[in-house]
């Protein structure tokens, strides 16, 4: 739902997330026809405030739905609003939040969806997330976008063994100026996400969604159209 705070719109990633049958909650984008090329930049910034849960966010870069995904971990920080950044070299690629052997880094040039996540697991279902808290969840979110950083840019080798989420948003996040330094050249800045003003909650949106795909099924059932066929299409679920 959208909210507002000292005259700032933000939406709300929110929910009550249980251990019981699963331990994670996520909500994504609608995946972009054309992908977005932030080869450019340095990583992805989130202007948001916590409640002391460690969160994640995926990128897809392909346009085939699966539960492969590149995922970082960050922290918000908690009760206020912050600006942190996620560079993409923390990315690394995941099937259900376990960690691929041997994956490539993440591609930027073809960024096909965005997604948060807040899960119970940290590294696979053996490693779990030291701050996860089961029950009412909240991330508000002001802005998502890139940034560059030309020195962090133009770096060649990067100690990802090192890399925790804690020490990233110490390195991350930004003064309160921060706002004023704006990084070099065109595209000058890039907003990616969350304009969820008059949008329907998720709720419906899911119950309508599921009445939608039913009746295709129907009318493809109708028209002679294998069921198996047409499952073949449906949207994977989403990566933890």
């Amino acid at each position: 739902p959208p909210g507002t705070d000292d005259s700032r719109p933000y939406a709300s990633f929110r929910g009550i997330c249980r251990v019981e049958g699963g331990g994670f909650c996520g909500t994504r984008t609608n995946r972009f026809s054309n992908p977005l090329d932030l080869s450019y930049y340095t990583g992805i910034y989130l202007v948001c405030r916590g409640d002391g849960n460690r969160y994640k966010m995926n990128l897809r870069t392909t346009e085939k739905l699966s539960e492969t995904v590149y995922q970082a971990s960050f922290d918000p920080a908690d009760g206020k609003f912050t600006e942190v950044r996620i560079p993409f070299l923390a990315f690394q690629q995941v099937k259900r939040s376990a960690p691929i052997p041997n994956a490539p880094p993440i591609n930027s040039n073809q960024i096909y969806q965005l997604g948060l996540v807040l899960s119970r697991f940290q590294g696979g279902e053996e490693a779990f997330n030291p701050k996860f808290k089961p029950g009412p969840f909240s991330l508000d979110v002001v802005e998502i976008g890139a940034y560059r950083d030309n020195a962090q840019h133009q770096a060649t080798r990067v100690d990802l063994d090192a890399y925790t989420a804690s020490s990233a948003k110490k390195i991350v996040e930004m003064p309160q100026d921060a706002g004023e330094q704006r990084p070099p050249g065109p595209p000058r800045w890039v907003r990616l996400l969350l304009r969820l003003k008059g949008k329907k909650p998720l709720r419906t949106r899911v119950a309508e969604n599921r009445k939608d795909q039913a009746l295709r099924l129907l009318n493809l059932r109708r028209n002679g159209t294998r069921l198996s066929e047409a499952r073949s299409d449906s949207i994977a679920p989403s990566s933890s």
